[in-house]
């Protein structure tokens, strides 16, 4: 095979992993910018809002930056309406952090609901692993939190197995570009 060849075929290859890398920065960007449906200060406990389609959807912990909040004191509890069930949360498996040097925001739980009506309480409970819960106390002690800053966010979201599969198709995204376009200015040294 000439090395002429090669180039124009690693060439080529370029636009397919460009292609590659933006899917898998949409499927990273998508974990952190759901719509937002709900946002609840701790300072009501409850609320209800209403979901217009089915769907995976993501809870989250917001805040002021470098502040800690009472995640080891509250939990959120979804109660449906129409049926008086409670939605089952699933606590978040990467547990993905987001913040603007101003606020931050935490993924706690995600969960699969139907279109309908529904309630967020927040009740007394962990939000977080034991783990993480004894970090929380201990770094928080008897704080006297501000209420109306600390908020809790009920975004769209996408199931955590897209989420782990955006990394991957990042990385062999970027690779192949990076090494589809540095081979093909080197092809006649290396080949």
């Amino acid at each position: 095979m000439s090395v002429l060849l090669i180039r124009i075929l690693l060439i080529c290859a370029i636009p397919l992993e460009i292609y590659i890398l933006v899917k898998g920065i949409k499927l990273l960007r998508k974990a952190f910018h759901g719509k937002i449906i709900l946002e609840l200060s701790l300072d009501k406990l409850s609320e209800n809002f209403m979901l217009t389609k089915s769907g995976i959807y993501s809870i989250w912990w917001k805040g002021q930056f470098l502040q800690s909040i009472p995640i080891h004191a509250f939990k959120p509890k979804i109660i449906n309406q129409t049926t008086k069930e409670i939605i089952p949360l699933t606590p978040s498996l990467l547990s993905p952090r987001s913040n603007d040097f101003y606020e931050a925001r935490l993924e706690v739980y995600t969960f699969r609901a139907k279109q309908g009506n529904y309630i967020l309480e927040i009740v007394e409970g962990t939000s977080v692993n034991v783990f993480q819960t004894e970090i929380a106390r201990y770094f928080s002690g008897n704080k006297n939190f501000d209420y109306t800053k600390i908020r809790i966010q009920i975004r769209e979201s996408q199931s955590q197995l897209l989420t782990l599969l955006g990394i991957p198709v990042c990385i062999i995204g970027g690779g192949g570009l990076i090494v589809s376009f540095v081979f093909s200015l080197l092809a006649d040294q290396i080949f």
